[in-house]
């Protein structure tokens, strides 16, 4: 079993939302558990609501943090088995069409990072 959570930035859009749901199938997966780091307590709430009753035996930890996402979520990953984001929009060309919090999240990242893209 491990020891480790898998990490999730959640920010109340529907790209972290898939995050959410895509991060608590890898916490099932692995047999982690759930951390999620949100900016404000309500995108926290709606996040869980959504995903507890589908999973139920994945356990969550609920931190609502100040600072920088990016910061915060880099710092996390060296204490967690994986961190989840989601991709904002599309890309504005070639390339994986990630965000300035992604971008920095994963040059500061000190473990594995995914980032799930949107449904578009």
């Amino acid at each position: 079993m491990a020891t480790k959570p898998v990490i999730v930035g959640v920010d109340g859009s529907e790209e972290s939302l898939r995050a959410v749901e895509w991060a608590a199938l890898e916490a099932r997966r692995h047999g982690s558990w759930l951390r999620i780091s949100a900016e404000a307590g309500r995108h926290l709430t709606a996040a869980l609501e959504q995903w507890h009753g589908k999973y139920p035996e994945v356990r969550v930890r609920q931190d609502v943090v100040r600072g920088h996402p990016a910061r915060v979520l880099a710092s996390y990953s060296a204490r967690a088995d994986l961190v989840v984001l989601g991709r904002h929009g599309h890309p504005a060309g070639p390339g994986p069409g990630i965000g300035s919090i992604q971008h920095a999240v994963l040059d500061h990242a000190h473990g594995p990072v995914a980032v799930v893209p949107s449904g578009d």
